[in-house]
C-alpha cells in the first residue's frame, strides 16, 4: 500500500512536477505531512497522510517553501512549530 500527502483544504495530492509524493510506510508519510505544513507555513494538520488513490498527474500550482526540511524538523522537535 502507498500513502500520499493530502491537502485537506484544497482537496488535492501534494507533490511536484513528477507527480504526487508517496511513501511505503504510514509513519514516514505522517512525518512528511507535518514537515510539509511547517515548510509552507500552514497550520499543523492541514496536510494529512492517507492511503494514496491514483489520480491524474497534473501540476495545479507551485508554492515556495518558507524553510528547509531540516529547519522544519528542528522547529517541530523544539516545539517552536
Amino acid at each position: 500500500m502507498k500513502y500520499g500527502l493530502w491537502d485537506s483544504q484544497d482537496n488535492l495530492w501534494m507533490g511536484d512536477s513528477a507527480g504526487p509524493k508517496t511513501y511505503d510506510e504510514l509513519d514516514i508519510a505522517v512525518i512528511a505531512a507535518r514537515v510539509c505544513d511547517a515548510r509552507l507555513a500552514w497550520r499543523a494538520g492541514r496536510t494529512i497522510a492517507r492511503e494514496y488513490v491514483e489520480a491524474p498527474r497534473r501540476l495545479r500550482d507551485s508554492l515556495d517553501a518558507k524553510m528547509t526540511a531540516l529547519a522544519a524538523l528542528a522547529g517541530i522537535e523544539s516545539g517552536e512549530l
